[in-house]
């Protein structure tokens, strides 16, 4: 008995965590897990130019004044003999940067570009009528970690709160039946409401056309009674 409720101790602290995050959620009665992950294929870093700006690498001995037609902004720090520039007025960074890579006071001459880890945008999506509001899902941009995983069957979260709604349709078949300890049985059957909300919020099925979407859709459920 001693272990038994060492290892719920355990659980609970899982699940207090777990339930602070239903605050953004919606209620038991609007949950749902997702199709197939789609493959996030590997994407390489990429730039755009900030308007107007031109980086500038001059050959030792000369003066960052010493590049013609081009306002010297400031030198970059780390590079030597290297500085950024503004073009003139109606004059294209394309016209200025042909200019300067004839100059043979030039090293190298380019755009000012603003690098970005990827260019990246959430391609899944799910069919469940109330994921629009799903405020919190939305804000911790659920959707770009579903492109990558959409939780695995072999992961089991306890929730150890009302019990759990496990003939809800969003939650049909994620439920794992645990002891509840409110009743001293083994039927942990929510007769409250707060563990199907928590339940759903980490695993309600996705796509299935009903209520929402769980975070982690297809990671099962351990429903424990104990309120």
């Amino acid at each position: 008995m001693l272990k038994r409720h060492f290892v719920i101790a355990q659980l609970s602290a899982t699940a207090g965590i777990l339930s602070l995050m239903t605050a953004c959620g919606t209620s038991p009665n609007a949950m749902a897990p997702m199709t197939s992950p789609q493959t996030l294929a590997p994407k390489q870093p990429v730039a755009d130019a900030v308007p107007g700006k031109i980086v500038v690498k001059l050959k030792n001995g000369m003066t960052t004044q010493s590049v013609n037609g081009l306002m010297h902004i400031q030198s970059i720090e780390g590079l030597n003999n290297t500085s950024l520039y503004s073009v003139q007025s109606g004059e294209t960074v394309e016209a200025a940067l042909a200019k300067l890579r004839k100059d043979p006071n030039v090293v190298y001459a380019e755009p000012d570009y603003r690098y970005h880890a990827y260019d990246y945008h959430a391609k899944a999506t799910v069919n469940d009528p109330k994921f629009s509001q799903l405020w919190g899902i939305q804000k911790i941009q659920a959707p770009a970690a579903w492109d990558i995983t959409t939780g695995d069957p072999n992961v089991v979260v306890a929730v150890v709160d009302t019990g759990v709604d496990y003939n809800h349709p969003d939650l049909q078949g994620q439920v794992i039946k645990g002891p509840d300890f409110a009743n001293n049985d083994n039927d942990p059957m929510d007769d409250q409401g707060h563990g199907s909300h928590v339940a759903g919020t980490i695993a309600a099925i996705g796509n299935n056309g009903t209520g929402v979407v769980g975070i982690a859709y297809k990671t099962k459920i351990l429903a424990i009674k104990v309120l």
